[in-house]
């Protein structure tokens, strides 16, 4: 299995890319909003978990995924339909070898498709962490300019004297209301020429009265917060000047706030984009995990149906030498028919397990059949949000600095999934315990 060796090596791949953007995959487990169960566990050893089997975080080292379980290794073994035996013991049912094999081809598969995905999360998770350096920069850049501007100010107020924070900030407020005003008298006398283009009557007149009188109270308002700058001033001819650096620093603060909006965005994006590949690497890692489970599996079933198989021909044998014996003469050797439908019943149960790939075991001999929907279940969980990761990674390619904040698939659909399906099984479990 040349592809699950390559694929296996993604997960090492991604945590050395990760870390060189300053990321640690392994701090951003998704299902460590639910604290994992320390039952029979003291409670000053802790494991760190760094993968997720259904919502409960575990360690894949210590413990085992058993279909949204988390079992010991140490301790317990994990059967395929769902239930769990110690480790001592073996599973009632088993699945074919063809089907192990089939489930294997299955993961590989999705371990491929998640290990592409999250390389192409990780591009984008590089490229939005230069876009916020380049941007904090910028910010940086430009609130060291407006303090230098700031000084600039305090010296022509108050020279070499300590200045109040306060008279600076009152100064800058005339200063803005001056250019308020300033602008204000400029509209003012467009519409004022506007109106003495046109024909005049009654109500025009009384506009044109109001906003020539609206012009005058604004000059004379100008002279005196003019005058009260130039008393505040150390030199009263840097009237200018102040008002220079005061529109320029308002100006720049405006910019670095209009900065600091979209360096929130780009950090929504970039924790959208964490949370998203935190899930990929979480599903490849249990994709590994189930793999290896599979693997021990394989060997086992495999090894069961040899056996199967030589005892079939042994019994076989033995039917045709009493079927040979019974065409004799003196009729030595009577066949024993008791034996041979007892044959005939375990051959013919025989085929139909392997047609339907499944190992026969215990349970076929007591009236069961094997039943491993609860496989099938956990894996389409996987195999749903595959879909679900492309399309987020398909919007988090095509943001930009106007882009709101979105919405996760992916992470909405893990908890919603995981949590629909564990009260699923709450009912269930409260329905069979009511029935019994």
């Amino acid at each position: 299995m040349n592809i699950r060796k390559w694929f296996s090596t993604t997960v090492v791949l991604l945590l050395f890319i990760a870390a060189t953007f300053g990321f640690e995959i392994d701090e951003v487990i998704p299902c460590r909003v639910i604290k994992p169960e320390r039952k029979g566990r003291p409670r000053n050893i802790f494991i760190k978990p760094n993968v997720c089997c259904g919502l409960k975080p575990f360690n894949s080292k210590t413990h085992i995924c058993c279909l949204g379980k988390v079992l010991s290794k140490e301790s317990y073994k994990c059967c395929l339909d769902g239930t769990f035996v110690p480790i001592e013991s073996i599973c009632l049912c088993h699945p074919a070898s063809m089907w192990v094999v089939k489930q294997i081809e299955k993961l590989t598969s999705m371990e491929a498709q998640l290990g592409n995905l999250a390389i192409n999360c990780l591009e984008i998770i590089g490229n939005l962490h230069q876009t916020i350096v380049r941007l904090q920069e910028d910010v940086e850049f430009m609130d060291r300019r407006a303090q230098d501007l700031y000084q600039k100010l305090i010296k022509l107020i108050g020279g070499k004297d300590i200045v109040d924070p306060l008279e600076v900030e009152h100064i800058v407020k005339l200063v803005l209301f001056l250019n308020e005003n300033e602008e204000s008298i400029q509209s003012a006398k467009k519409s004022v020429s506007y109106l003495t283009r046109m024909d005049s009557h009654q109500p025009q007149r009384l506009k044109l009265r109001s906003l020539r009188h609206a012009i005058q109270w604004s000059r004379k308002l100008k002279v005196l917060i003019t005058q009260e700058i130039q008393v505040s001033l150390e030199d009263q001819k840097d009237i200018k000047k102040t008002q220079d650096i005061v529109m320029e620093r308002e100006h720049i603060l405006k910019m670095v706030s209009l900065k600091n909006i979209v360096l929130t965005r780009y950090n929504d994006h970039l924790n959208n984009a964490k949370t998203v590949l935190a899930i990929i690497d979480s599903d490849i890692k249990l994709t590994i995990h189930l793999q290896s489970l599979l693997d021990g599996v394989l060997t086992l079933v495999t090894q069961m149906e040899q056996t199967f198989q030589e005892e079939n021909k042994v019994i076989s044998a033995k039917v045709t030498a009493q079927q040979d014996a019974a065409f004799t003469p003196d009729h030595i050797g009577l066949p024993n028919l008791k034996e041979l439908e007892l044959w005939l019943n375990r051959t013919m149960k025989l085929g139909q397990m392997l047609k339907a790939e499944q190992v026969p075991t215990m349970e076929v001999y007591l009236g069961q059949s094997c039943n491993f929907t609860s496989w099938d279940g956990f894996l389409q969980r996987i195999e749903t949000r595959i879909p679900m990761v492309m399309k987020d990674v398909e919007e988090l390619k095509n943001l930009n600095q106007d882009s709101p904040k979105i919405s996760i698939r992916v992470r909405d659909g893990f908890f919603k999934q995981l949590l629909d399906s564990k009260q699923s099984s709450k009912s269930n479990d409260s329905g069979s315990s009511t029935s019994d």
